[in-house]
Parts: C-alpha cells; structure tokens; sequence
C-alpha cells in the first residue's frame, strides 16, 4: 500500500499517530487497559450481546455528539478489544468509514478487497494493542517459532495471526510472516534485518510448491514445522542453496493459514537488493479473532 490516502494519512503516519495515542493515554502495562484509552477519548465502550454475529462492532453518535463504541459481546476478548481500537482509529486518523459505521465479520477477517482506510486503521490498532516500548524487548528474549506467537498472543490478548505480524516485523532475528487465504498469499511481514538482505515474497501468488504450507493446505502432511531450501520462498540469489525454518497453520475458519520463516545462520548482505524498505514498513494483517492453536512444532 502507498504512503499516501484520503486526507493525506499513510501507513508511518498512522504508526506515529498511535504511539503518540499510546504515550498519551498513559498506557504503563501490557495487556493494554483499554479503559485509558476510552477515557483519552471520552468514549462510552457497551458490550452487546444482542448484536449480529456478521457484526463485531459500530460506533453510534449520540444528539449531544457523545460517542459509544459497541462491540458484539459474544465474540472472543481478542476480537472484541481490537474492534474498539479499530473503530478509536477512525476518530483519531479522522478517516471514514467504509463499513458503514458497522465493523463486520467478514471485514475483519478477510483479506481480499479491503478498503484502504480500513487497513489503515487496522495498522493503529496494532500499534496500540502491541505498545512497541514493550512488545519489542518481550518478541527479542525469544527464538522464532510458532510457540514463541502463541505466548505473546496469550500476553497481550491479541489474535495468532495479528501477533505473527507484529512479531516479524519486531524482532531482529532473520524472520518472517505470511498470511495466506483461499491458497493464495495475502500478506507478508519481515523483520528489518530480513529485508535489508533482499528477502522477499511475492503477494497474490499461489502457496509455493513444496513447502510446508503448501503440503498443509493440499493434506500432504500433518507436520506444523519443517526445513526447507529457501529457494521455495523466494528467488533472490542471496538465499540460493540456504534453507530456512518453516512453521505453516491452517485456520479452516477463514480458509486461511499462518507461516512463520527464519533463518538460524546470518547472511551476508548482497550488494543488489530487490527493494528497499522504511523503519515502519510493515502493516497489520486485518485478521483479529482467537483462533485456533494445533499441537506444538516438531524440529529436529
């Protein structure tokens, strides 16, 4: 996506406008009190039970201009949390609302065809719920794995797939996240150092042949975790004859599924890069509910 949209805001706009949020919401702990940042707000949260179960949530005005954020309470403490953040980011961003003033179910999790200004606060919604002051430092005491997601995502009460892309793009391990729908890759997100060795995945394309999420996705194998020459990932030279660690989920629900890649050795930087990339280069996936955890990765 552009660095630019309606009302000039992009993705590091929208990054800074919620870590200044956060620092002004005195946000001081990690799972987030979402209570600060209602109170910033003014912003009355009612769970509603009552609601849809195509509706997460909405955002009503009151005839005194009074907001209240409503979100479906029969849906998972993950979802319901980053729905309010969601729905504070269009105030915050000024940004309209292209769900007609009601968040979806499938606008939250699906990828295909999602409005830009939706993304847009989907990623100040992650920024909010994964505070970067402590999210780093936790993603940095641990090894890359699936298990090591599954933690954080448990800690700071957030989805798999919404802490597998903060987590890529957080540590300064040589990893990535790949979120893949209906067989195709949706969205990736890399760590810093992964990219500046020219790393990369192409989005829109099939599940590369031979991997684990491929051989997931076709019923191939129930293994979580495999190595795999890098090759299958990706074709840039850096990574000809290395192979890297893979960890692919399905998530039937959403007919999606989750793949986490690192490398355990470093590479040496090649003097040609297929791209160059920004600090705040990364967004969020839209994905947002508790789902689904297998068994644990088998490595060797």
């Amino acid at each position: 996506m552009k660095n630019t949209s309606n009302n000039e805001i992009g993705e590091l706009t929208a990054i800074l406008k919620a870590r200044d949020f956060t620092r002004e919401a005195t946000i001081n702990c990690v799972p987030v009190q979402l209570e600060q940042y209602l109170e910033k707000l003014n912003i009355r949260l009612v769970i509603n039970k009552e609601l849809s179960y195509t509706q997460a949530g909405r955002v009503i005005t009151l005839p005194d201009q009074r907001i209240i954020i409503e979100v479906n309470g029969n849906d998972s403490n993950e979802r319901q949390r980053f729905t309010v953040l969601h729905e504070m980011a269009h105030i915050v961003l000024a940004l309209p609302s292209n769900h007609v003033s009601m968040t979806t179910t499938a606008g939250l999790y699906t990828y295909t065809k999602r409005p830009e200004e939706e993304i847009l606060c989907d990623i100040f919604a992650a920024e909010c719920l994964f505070p970067r002051e402590y999210f780093k430092p936790d993603v940095n005491n641990t090894d890359p794995c699936m298990e090591a997601v599954d933690d954080l995502a448990k800690q700071y009460q957030a989805s798999l797939t919404a802490t597998a892309s903060r987590y890529a793009a957080n540590t300064d391990e040589l990893c990535a996240s790949v979120l893949s729908e209906n067989g195709i890759i949706r969205y990736v997100s890399m760590s810093r150092v992964l990219r500046e060795k020219g790393f990369w995945v192409p989005v829109g394309t099939p599940a590369p042949q031979k991997t684990q999420l491929e051989k997931r996705l076709s019923d191939q194998s129930n293994d979580i975790f495999a190595e795999v020459p890098a090759h299958y990932w990706t074709n840039h030279d850096s990574f000809a004859g290395r192979m890297l660690c893979e960890e692919s989920i399905v998530l039937d629900m959403w007919n999606q599924a989750l793949s986490l890649l690192w490398f355990e050795d470093d590479i040496p930087i090649q003097q040609t890069q297929r791209r160059q990339y920004d600090e705040d280069d990364e967004l969020l996936p839209e994905l947002d509910g508790q789902l689904p955890w297998p068994s644990r990765r088998k490595r060797k």
